[in-house]
């Protein structure tokens, strides 16, 4: 009996001792977590890559310890865009252009992952810059292939950037990737409207304007009428005063005997036109012609007398004496 006793006294002692043991190296391990963290903050501005080395000892000896030592691993998981971030800049400043990027492509993963949105979109502005100022220097240099490479990550990292997809649209541009051209243009345009940039809102807007202007008068040349209505409306899309986009647009419905069509067209043309009478004579001819069709003398006889000016001057008083015989 006193043997069995005995023995039970000895168990018990045993795993006394072993729990006993056990708390103190989990303790000690806590501790070890928490001093690891400490240092890591302590070194974060001005070594960061000792910091993340920290960090990420902490983030291990964290795990091991369980749910212990839980806040202390949340707060290390927490640093790691910052120090990725801080590394990145260092990186920038040696030059180290490899690993600046790789870098901040890290503080990206853990700000996404850690749900730190500031850092992360930080990140992202900085390597959209990085990439743009690349691609536009390939650009300069004819070097679209590379150009194109690196704008299309500018606009990756950071979709907000209306300065990377304007240089992308100028690339497909060049490249003759029409679809691409017209789609990064509207985004740098409406982006720049948002980010307050005027100076590339009024940029990509007149290379709005101007290249559906070409679009609409390469169309009339080649005798597609619709088209050219189409492209002109585009082109009001992006400046409702572009007298030649309602010009051309007078022209066109006059082909397509839409008359009245061409007559407001044709007024709104003269309403943004800027010029004198010779450069409003041949607006008044097209509204002549409008006027003409409808069988409205008055009006035709008006507008042709408006148009008798510089290169219009003699088809015009041939309409005035021969067609209409006006009064």
């Amino acid at each position: 009996m006193v043997g069995k006793i005995s023995y039970k006294m000895r168990s018990a002692v045993i795993a006394l001792l072993l729990i006993t043991i056990s708390a103190a190296g989990y303790s000690q391990s806590l501790k070890e977590a928490q001093q690891l963290f400490n240092a890591g903050i302590q070194a974060k501005k001005e070594d960061p890559q000792t910091a993340l080395q920290k960090f990420k000892e902490c983030i291990e000896v964290s795990k091991a310890v369980g749910e212990e030592a839980q806040e202390v691993l949340s707060r290390a998981q927490s640093q790691l865009p910052v120090v990725y971030y801080y590394v990145g800049r260092d990186e920038y400043k040696a030059k180290n252009y490899d690993g600046m990027t790789n870098a901040f492509r890290k503080a990206i993963e853990t700000g996404e992952k850690y749900n730190k949105t500031v850092v992360e979109s930080k990140a992202r502005q900085v390597l959209s810059q990085y990439f743009r100022n690349r691609g536009l220097q390939h650009y300069q240099q004819e070097n679209l292939a590379m150009a194109k490479t690196y704008l299309d990550s500018a606009v990756y990292y950071y979709k907000e950037s209306h300065k990377g997809h304007y240089y992308l649209a100028q690339v497909n541009l060049k490249q003759e990737n029409e679809k691409q051209f017209r789609m990064h243009m509207a985004e740098a345009f409406a982006l720049s409207e948002q980010n307050n940039d005027p100076k590339f809102r009024n940029k990509s807007q007149n290379v709005l304007r101007n290249f559906f202007l070409k679009k609409a008068n390469d169309a009339m040349e080649e005798e597609a009428y619709q088209q050219t209505v189409n492209y002109a409306d585009s082109a009001l899309d992006y400046d409702s005063t572009a007298s030649l986009a309602y010009y051309l647009k007078t022209q066109s419905h006059n082909s397509l005997k839409e008359y009245n069509q061409a007559i407001k067209a044709g007024n709104q043309a003269l309403k943004y036109e800027s010029g004198g009478d010779q450069a409003k004579a041949k607006i008044y001819y097209e509204i002549g012609n409008a006027y003409k069709a409808l069988d409205n003398k008055s009006e035709a006889c008006e507008a042709f007398r408006k148009a008798a000016y510089g290169d219009f001057k003699k088809r015009a008083n041939y309409e005035i004496e021969e067609e209409l015989d006006c009064e």
